[in-house]
């Protein structure tokens, strides 16, 4: 699928709405991206166990808004400073995970509008 944000479109993105893909996440891949969609908001977290590579990651509220972003998070490594559980400021309902250094590039902020393609 494809992820419109602030009028920037971003491809190559794995939808994740079952339980188990959502846990998963892209934990054990070498390159990817996803969508976690939740059935409803809360103020989901992310914790980076077993990944290969930093993401990106953009909280999106049920009204299609990015409410948090969190850019360059690093996997868990034997550092305590890695060992962290990353949530929204606000509730959001889907989660964006991109690799490291793409939202900046597309210039995504807190407010765009986003849009499922």
């Amino acid at each position: 699928m494809k992820v419109r944000i602030g009028g920037e479109l971003i491809s190559d993105v794995e939808l994740l709405d079952s339980y188990f893909s959502k846990m998963k996440g892209l934990m054990f891949k070498e390159e990817g991206r996803a969508l976690l969609k939740f059935d409803v908001e809360d103020k989901y977290g992310v914790w980076m166990p077993f990944m290969k590579y930093p993401l990106d990651l953009a909280f999106i509220s049920k009204e299609l808004e990015v409410v948090t972003i969190n850019e360059d998070v690093k996997p868990i490594s034997l550092s305590p400073k890695t060992w962290r559980i990353y949530r929204p400021d606000i509730m959001c309902k889907y989660i964006l995970e991109v690799e490291s250094g793409l939202l900046q590039e597309k210039g995504v902020k807190i407010g765009d509008k986003v849009e499922f393609c």
